[in-house]
């Protein structure tokens, strides 16, 4: 009896959070057990590694909607709602679910390439584990997504980042986004990574 109860409880928990997603909703997940972001790294300011999402004006629960995730470029900022601002400028606020996401960092040497900020392959596990986690929440709180039709991809450092995910055949990246882009970065993984 007390398994039957406390599946109804964690059913109607799970039912509430779905009610909760409405046209133009943004939210904000914090995820304090990761490492620090490479923006704490770099700036110096302590941010807790969060995630944003906005979900598109015209969305409902009875449709697929395709994710639009973006990662920028540099420290990669403090991904927070209003960083959804540059996103909500380039796809605008319908058919698409915008995601942001901070960049990670194994960590930063400085005699290395642009100040030890560069992300590279040997990045991976520290950025896999991190958005494992942060992907993974996306994809449970809002199970509607579009793979087919998902875009992934990022500027300058963001562009490294997806470079260097693409090559290191990433699980969560090739199962849930089909369309991969990188702008001003990620040129110096692929040729690399690539085989």
């Amino acid at each position: 009896m007390k398994a039957l109860l406390l599946g109804i409880v964690a059913l109607s928990s799970v039912n509430a959070r779905a009610e909760n997603l409405e046209p133009g909703k943004v939210l904000n997940f914090q995820f304090p057990e990761l490492p620090d972001t490479l923006y704490t790294m770099k700036q110096g300011e302590k941010v807790v590694p969060q995630m944003s999402i906005r979900l598109p004006d015209n969305y409902t629960k009875d449709r697929k909607f395709p994710v639009f995730l973006f990662l920028h470029g540099n420290p990669g900022g403090k991904a927070d709602p209003a960083a959804l601002g540059k996103l909500r400028a380039i796809m605008k606020d319908n058919d698409f679910i915008l995601v942001n996401v901070p960049l990670f960092k194994k960590d930063i040497d400085t005699s290395e390439i642009f100040g030890g900020c560069m992300i590279s392959i040997a990045d991976y596990p520290v950025v896999k584990k991190c958005y494992d986690a942060m992907l993974g929440k996306l994809f449970e709180t809002v199970p509607n997504t579009d793979p087919a039709k998902s875009v992934f991809g990022g500027f300058s450092n963001g562009g490294h980042a997806t470079a260097m995910l693409v090559c290191c055949e990433d699980e969560m990246l090739l199962s849930h986004f089909r369309n991969i882009y990188i702008i001003d970065g990620g040129f110096f993984t692929l040729p690399a990574g690539l085989h």
